[in-house]
């Protein structure tokens, strides 16, 4: 396998973090990180591999900092070779430097490969429902 580098994305790896998204993910539209987001990212030489989106949020009744993370996704070439577990694993050393206390995200139960990925990484699942609700404009 090819040298792949782990590391926070730049504006610079904006693009092909847009097109990697874009085609892993339906209805995409441009990739703008906030201020309290950041994405990792796994990458070879140039090419945008890898990423995880991550938005840094506050739980305001516990206190506690946590990271919810979405799009979590690889290049389908690169699918197989750990990619995945290593920006985990990268991810896991920012949550520690940041006094992080957990992270939390959603992966629907016919994504079997995700599923495996997450409970092998330390991930548990939670006894919940998601809902989600479209807001109609007039």
């Amino acid at each position: 396998m090819e040298n792949i580098e782990i590391r926070v994305a730049t504006p610079k790896d904006y693009d092909g973090i847009q097109q990697l998204v874009s085609a892993c993910f339906d209805n995409i539209n441009q990739y703008e990180p906030t201020t309290t987001s950041f994405s990792i990212i796994a990458a070879i030489e140039d090419k945008i591999i890898g990423h995880i989106y991550v938005d840094c949020l506050k739980d305001a009744f516990k206190g506690e900092n946590y990271y919810f993370l979405n799009y979590v996704c690889v290049d389908p070439l690169y699918r197989q070779h750990k990619v995945a577990t290593k920006m985990l694993i990268y991810l896991d050393m920012i949550a520690l430097k940041e006094h992080i206390t957990y992270i939390e995200l959603t992966s629907s139960s016919d994504k079997i490969a995700a599923n495996h990925l997450y409970l092998n990484n330390g991930f548990t699942i939670r006894k919940t429902n998601v809902f989600h609700k479209k807001i109609k404009r007039v």
